[in-house]
């Protein structure tokens, strides 16, 4: 017997005994935190999520999307700080690319790329389906993502606090917020700088090359393009 679908009400109905069932959300401290137990029990659905979040003020006076505004500018403040480390610090240089590729099966999937200053392949292949990834500009974000993340390894490779990332992309709209939290997250004070697709090597070993090629084959050491000089 198929499922029946929940009406309004008995949505309004479930996402109230859910925040009334689980006070502990009261004393969590940030939106990630929030979401991530209210996903865990399966209450952030697309038509069920809002109604939680209403909820969640209602009985508790949390407010969600302030919470995650604050989470925001917190980061934004702390990604401006690490752009300001100083030119004297361990550097590294990529160049990304990020497209839809349209498959045999005439669907659609994320591909992207990144090659050092040389323009040497690094990492290329999908971006698996989970990442969510549907449009051009979300998947030059994430290929950008993916070089900052890469940038962080990079520095754990180094054993360093922070790490400096001049990376490259073709996109006019990469996603500001992503970039920040991913430099936030990663100790990688980002330079972004836009180049045109003939001249980003990356595209080419993203739109043109077959298969794929791991992270993890990468020594990591050769990716740094400067070294300050021993104290």
């Amino acid at each position: 017997m198929a499922s029946r679908t929940m009406s309004k009400a008995d949505e309004w109905e479930k996402a109230r005994k859910f925040v009334a069932e689980h006070p502990e959300l009261a004393e969590m401290d940030s939106h990630a935190a929030i979401y991530k137990f209210c996903d865990s029990k399966r209450h952030t659905g697309k038509t069920l999520w809002p109604k939680v979040r209403r909820e969640l003020e209602k009985q508790y006076n949390i407010d969600y999307a302030e919470l995650k505004a604050q989470a925001a500018e917190r980061t934004a403040q702390r990604a401006e700080e690490l752009k300001n480390v100083g030119d004297d610090v361990t550097r590294v240089e990529l160049y990304t690319f990020g497209e839809m590729i349209e498959r045999q099966d005439s669907s659609f999937m994320g591909a992207f790329a990144i090659t050092d200053s040389e323009g040497a392949d690094q990492w290329y292949g999908n971006i698996h389906r989970s990442r969510g990834i549907e449009t051009d500009p979300a998947a030059a974000t994430e290929a950008v993502c993916s070089a900052i993340w890469l940038a962080g390894k990079v520095r754990e490779d180094a054993d360093l606090e922070v790490i400096a990332a001049t990376i490259h992309h073709s996109y006019p709209d990469i996603d500001a917020d992503r970039v920040d939290a991913a430099s936030v997250r990663n100790s990688v004070a980002v330079t972004l700088t836009h180049v045109d697709a003939e001249n980003n090597p990356a595209s080419v070993t993203c739109l043109e090359k077959p298969g794929y090629r791991d992270w993890q084959e990468i020594r990591l050491r050769d990716l740094i393009t400067y070294s300050p000089a021993p104290a």
